[in-house]
């Protein structure tokens, strides 16, 4: 039953999992959660160059608010949170292209393993995010432009990549709390199997191969 699961049956048992706020290894995920996916590159457009949205996948989520955890349902997923400012020399950037090449693995394409980066940098969740710079334009914009600029970048297309408020009940649920500037969540069958917490500066390069590791141990369970 791990696969081919209806999304709204994903949802349902994400929902019923909100009672379990036992943080352990084996307790259930805390909650759903919501982002603006700014970059989903998972599944090759309809038609190439991209000139309107139907020319994508339906499946493609760009530009879309939308819960992860429920697309993933009980398959395995890595979720990485930052609070830092998308850059190709940060944390979270490293770690978007360890968890790429796991996800290039024959072995975690066929058990379904996924893997999404959220940069925890607005004020409030997209749109409600009203400020604006100097200019008067949008400061959502310009940090969703952040954010889809590192991706490509990256060249990581087997991640999704979205843009969340810097606090939020979800997010206190999901163990980020006010200190840590990344944060990685590791789960199967919508149960924790590990999660590291970071203040800025960290992780070291030696602490993100560790943390692929194990990521790639459960990527195959």
């Amino acid at each position: 039953m791990r696969r081919g699961l209806l999304l709204g049956f994903a949802c349902l048992a994400t929902a019923a999992a909100l009672v379990a706020q036992d943080a352990k290894p084996g307790a259930s995920v805390p909650s759903a959660f919501r982002s603006f996916v700014v970059t989903d590159d998972r599944f090759p457009p309809k038609v190439t160059p991209v000139k309107a949205p139907e020319d994508r996948d339906p499946r493609d989520r760009t530009d879309k608010m939308h819960c992860l955890v429920c697309e993933y349902g009980l398959n395995p997923a890595v979720l990485v949170f930052s609070r830092a400012t998308p850059a190709e020399d940060g944390a979270a950037a490293k770690l978007a292209k360890q968890l790429d090449l796991i996800l290039q693995t024959r072995e975690a394409r066929a058990n379904s393993f996924n893997a999404a980066v959220v940069f925890l940098t607005l004020e409030a969740e997209y749109p409600a995010d009203a400020a604006r710079n100097d200019k008067g334009e949008f400061l959502r914009e310009e940090k969703a432009k952040q954010v889809k600029d590192l991706a490509t970048q990256l060249k990581t297309p087997r991640l999704a990549f979205g843009l969340a408020a810097k606090a939020s009940p979800a997010i206190a649920e999901w163990g980020v709390a006010d200190g840590d500037e990344t944060v990685v969540v590791l789960y199967n069958r919508l149960r924790l199997v590990k999660r590291w917490n970071f203040a800025a500066g960290a992780p070291t390069d030696d602490e993100i191969k560790a943390i692929a590791a194990a990521v790639k141990v459960e990527s195959v369970k």
